[in-house]
């Protein structure tokens, strides 16, 4: 059974001790901890600006980091996709996804694990909580100040807010597209 528990080594709701890093910088913010990190336990060639957000008892909240320069908004645009794929593909057996798009360059996905209470395609799914697993959130967000050229940020974090609206999709067998999509490059997929 593989759960989605964190991305680049570091998972959500654990312990994270500073020691063990190069902290580039610290700052508490509304009662969090905002922390940039040199380089997690297991980077990855397409990403830089790792950080997470821990609460006061320094318990990983989330996870994010950004593609590593601007490329071109069509290549950002397949590199979200590709992203995106690799982690319906990869959980899709382990959890219900719930899929939300807000203006085109920010995809939400919610990631429900399944247990025996739950029904995943019931639109009353979020009457069910799985006891031993919380619901995550994975957000892809295309961004950048140029029309032209923009990063992609890779964004997981513990859900701790029902959305009000539905999602627009809910993934089923039929939804699922291999990430490896032909296009002539390899996605690095190193600790996704």
């Amino acid at each position: 059974m593989k759960k989605l528990d964190g991305i680049f080594g570091l998972k959500l709701d654990e312990y994270f001790d500073e020691n063990q890093f190069t902290i580039i910088s610290k700052e508490l913010n509304h009662g969090d901890y905002h922390i940039t990190i040199d380089s997690p336990p297991k980077p990855n060639v397409l990403f830089k600006d790792y950080s997470i957000r821990c609460s006061k008892d320094m318990i990983i909240q989330d996870i994010s980091a950004k593609t590593l320069s601007p490329i071109k908004f069509e290549k950002a645009k397949e590199r979200q996709e590709d992203i995106e794929n690799y982690f319906i593909e990869t959980y899709f057996d382990n959890y219900a996804i719930y899929y939300w798009e807000f203006e085109n360059f920010m995809h939400v996905y919610e990631f429900i694990p399944y247990d025996n209470k739950i029904i995943p395609l019931r639109s009353d799914y979020r009457n069910f909580v799985n006891p031993n697993e919380t619901t995550k959130e994975l957000t892809l967000t295309i961004f950048g100040e140029s029309d032209n050229f923009k990063q992609v940020e890779i964004f997981l974090s513990v859900k701790n807010v029902d959305k009000n609206d539905d999602p627009i999709r809910i993934f089923e067998d039929q939804d699922i597209i291999k990430f490896d999509t032909g296009k002539g490059y390899e996605i690095d997929v190193t600790g996704l």
